[in-house]
């Protein structure tokens, strides 16, 4: 399980990134703060 960070999710949404990144936000192993998903709903 990993715990995943703000700028993780961000950049997963960004297209040089999305193909290395959106598996490990996708993974259902991991998780994502209360905090993390705040904060990326903001941006």
């Amino acid at each position: 399980m990993k715990l995943i960070d703000t700028n993780i999710l961000i950049y997963s949404a960004e297209l040089p990134y999305r193909t290395l990144l959106l598996p490990l936000v996708t993974d259902s192993n991991n998780v994502v703060s209360v905090v993390s998903h705040i904060e990326t709903l903001g941006f």
